[in-house]
């Protein structure tokens, strides 16, 4: 029975003291944004295991340099979490990665990352379009007013030029 060797305790407002206390962060979602999770272990210093979800390669990087990232099926997972558990020499390696990588996670790379993206994109030239649009009513054959998308009118009302 699972519940002889792990502790379901359901949700938590902060899970910071049981992050802290384990040796493995894993993520076993189907689908997930860039994890704020997975970065917070990082930054605890804890090795990761996770399914190939958004993000976790460009967090963890292609060759599972800071973490390990397996395919998204239990077998894989499986493999992926055994050999951090079979292998402490493996897993005090990925904590080491974790604490590398966490540090790139602070308030100042993240405002320069932010900044060098304004500056990239105020380099090129953009133009934002803005448009109103409004449909017609049209009357069908028995009088019933019906909007048609191909009725429908664009009128341009400006047209803003970025950088360039």
């Amino acid at each position: 029975d699972i519940t002889e060797s792990i502790t379901f305790l359901g949700y938590k407002m902060n899970p910071y003291k049981y992050l802290k206390q384990s040796d493995v962060f894993t993520c076993t979602s189907f689908a997930e944004g860039f994890s704020t999770a997975a970065t917070e272990a990082l930054i605890l210093g804890r090795a990761v295991c996770t399914v190939e979800v958004s993000g976790m390669k460009e967090m963890l990087g292609e060759n599972n340099e800071y973490g390990i990232i397996t395919k998204n099926n239990e077998e894989e997972f499986y493999k992926g979490l055994k050999s951090l558990v079979d292998d402490k020499q493996l897993l005090n390696y990925y904590k080491k990665q974790a604490v590398l990588r966490g540090k790139e996670f602070n308030t100042e790379n993240t405002v320069k990352e932010v900044e060098k993206l304004f500056l990239r994109v105020l380099e090129d030239e953009w133009y934002i379009y803005i448009f109103s649009y409004y449909k017609c009513l049209s009357k069908d054959k028995r009088g019933t007013s019906v909007i048609y998308d191909k009725d429908t009118k664009f009128n341009l009302l400006m047209k803003l030029k970025i950088g360039g």
